[in-house]
């Protein structure tokens, strides 16, 4: 599972899975309390996984 740190490089690779087939693309918001992190992750068959602390 890539996992990213700079915004930019997330949206290209999260646009490109779009792009590749729309109506199989889940997103995912997940907040940790306890980290304070936010997770953002793109599904199809690959995963994309960006945080925020």
């Amino acid at each position: 599972m890539p996992h990213y740190q700079a915004w930019e490089e997330f949206t290209r690779a999260a646009e490109k899975l779009y792009l590749a087939d729309p109506m199989k693309v889940r997103v995912v918001l997940k907040y940790r309390h306890c980290d304070g992190n936010l997770y953002i992750i793109v599904l199809i068959r690959t995963i994309l996984k960006m945080e925020f602390a």
